[in-house]
């Protein structure tokens, strides 16, 4: 499954009961709902597919997994229009490629 990460030069923080994502290349302000924010939190860690995505934030919130699965492919396309995530260009496949 393809890999995504948080688009270089991404900045996310809260602003009251919502969260804005800021694009230091694009200079846009992107509203974020609660689950994009919790998305990109991950992707902050390091590059992911979304189904994996789904699965941590499953186990955090003890969401069911096909409930979590559909929140983050309902909220992936607006994400990659954004152009708050990306596809990986490339991730080794295994340590030293």
């Amino acid at each position: 499954m393809a890999l995504f990460e948080r688009a270089p030069g991404l900045r996310v923080e809260a602003l009251g009961a919502s969260w804005v994502a800021f694009s230091s290349r694009s200079g846009e302000t992107v509203v974020l709902n609660d689950a994009a924010a919790a998305i990109l939190e991950l992707l902050a860690i390091g590059p992911a597919a979304p189904d994996a995505i789904a699965s941590q934030l499953a186990n955090e919130t003890s969401t069911p997994l096909p409930q979590m699965t559909e929140m983050v492919l309902q909220c992936w396309p607006g994400l990659l229009d954004a152009g708050v995530i990306q596809a990986v260009r490339h991730w080794p496949a295994s340590p030293g490629d």
